[in-house]
């Protein structure tokens, strides 16, 4: 066994045996056809304790967006299904509405009624590509302050978003033409003067850009990151704070050939703040992606960084300088896929762990941090069986998966609710030492 993997099994087993965190409530979807494969997308609670559910769902060869409603204590209620190539986003809109996203033959945003479930509108725009890739937890799709929908796509090299109003009628697009044969776009955020910022990835070489939109469609590159030699892995994530500087985490390759999870600041007008690169102490080139983005209320950044393996591990930066205000890591881990932030401060890790000798199957797990960086309660018999999608809301937390796979059969999309308020436990030791090193 290598070193590093022994050292992690000897640091589990010696973890003190404690009772497992169990849901509230479970809302457990059988979809009608006999046979299925499910694919969780996005989690969206409610104000009202229910929640929506979109998923990727196959049956009769053919994809399907299929959104899911659950009722306050976890009654199925209903779902609305369109076929779809990809199915990549879900946003909650004003005036009680839900955005679907995917594509076909066109890319579409599908506007649905969050009660009763009825379409109210749907755009859709030809010779685009989506771009979405369901590993990444990045946003195709955001609410600009008249409420049209914005949603990112790439048509070659260009990165285009598309807009439609909210009657449905669709409005001009706005255009960044890179130049570069293909770029990959990653994250989207709306703007509160009618612009946006958007983020994208190039080839081998071409690192990363965060781009700039005014209310006018204008596009500005505000920045670009190559990393050590300029090639870009993971996604690149991004926020935009209250002072209106833009917030990116990004995995560049290293000079070792692996991921190098790093974090950086920049201002409106383009000047680079602050940069940080994740460090794990005593490993000259970690391998670490980002397993999970968010911003919290005072500016801060709040990621969990993705090893190969190993238990969940969440930095909070500071807003102002990216110094570590906190780096703690769970009892339990293995991959990290998303990552939740309450108003209070506590966040929730989901992710899975692969099953030894089952050629591929996994099995889902969860795990939460107080606000100051103290590991709370785990989680691992979630009845998931694929990675985990996890938002905070009304009640508590909120953990989509979808059910182990069955040969024959296939499975089915669960939604379980937790508590968001209960006693931190100190499951594992927290690291308070500033994890990052400033990049060159």
């Amino acid at each position: 066994m290598h070193r590093a993997c022994l050292a992690i099994a000897l640091f589990l087993a010696a973890l003190p045996a404690r009772a497992q965190w169990t849901p509230e409530w479970i809302g457990t979807w059988e979809h009608p056809e006999p046979f299925r494969a499910i694919l969780p997308v996005a989690v969206l609670p409610m104000a009202g304790g229910s929640v929506l559910a979109l998923a990727d769902v196959t049956h009769h060869n053919t994809a399907h967006a299929t959104l899911v409603r659950f009722e306050a204590d976890g009654s199925f209620a209903w779902l609305r299904e369109r076929s779809a190539f990809e199915v990549a986003d879900a946003l909650l809109l004003a005036g009680g509405r839900v955005a679907v996203v995917g594509s076909d033959s066109a890319v579409f945003a599908r506007v649905i009624d969050a009660t009763s479930g009825d379409t109210v509108h749907e755009c859709s725009w030809t010779g685009a590509q989506l771009g979405h890739d369901e590993r990444d937890r990045t946003r195709t799709v955001a609410q600009a302050p008249d409420e049209s929908l914005l949603v990112r796509a790439r048509v070659g090299g260009d990165l285009v978003i598309f807009r439609c109003d909210a009657l449905g009628q669709v409005l001009p697009e706005w255009r960044w033409r890179s130049g570069l044969t293909a770029i990959q776009p990653d994250d989207l955020v709306a703007l509160p003067d009618g612009g946006a910022i958007a983020t994208a990835r190039g080839s081998v070489g071409e690192g990363y850009f965060t781009l700039h939109f005014d209310a006018a469609g204008t596009s500005t590159v505000l920045d670009g990151e190559l990393g050590e030699i300029g090639n870009p892995l993971g996604a690149a994530h991004v926020a935009v704070d209250a002072a209106g500087d833009v917030l990116i985490a990004a995995a560049p390759e290293s000079t070792f050939g692996v991921p190098q999870a790093q974090a950086w600041k920049v201002a409106p007008d383009g000047t680079r703040l602050w940069t940080r690169v994740v460090e794990i102490e005593g490993v000259a080139h970690p391998n670490l992606d980002i397993g999970g983005f968010a911003l919290a209320a005072d500016g801060d950044l709040v990621i969990a960084a993705a090893p190969p393996a190993g238990p969940f591990r969440v930095l909070r930066l500071a807003g102002g300088d990216g110094s570590t205000r906190w780096d703690s890591t769970a009892a339990i881990g293995d991959n990290p896929t998303d990552l939740a932030l309450a108003a209070d401060g506590r966040v929730l890790v989901g992710g899975y762990d692969a099953i030894p000798g089952s050629g591929g199957l996994v099995t889902g797990r969860i795990a939460e941090f107080d606000a100051d960086g103290t590991p709370c309660r785990h989680a691992t018999t979630l009845d998931i069986g694929s990675k985990v999608r996890a938002s905070p809301g009304t009640g508590g937390w909120s953990v989509l998966g979808g059910t182990a796979f069955v040969q024959g059969v296939g499975n089915d999309l669960v939604v379980q609710r937790f508590d968001a308020d209960g006693a931190c436990e100190g499951e594992a030791d927290q690291v308070f030492a500033d994890g990052f090193e400033p990049a060159p």
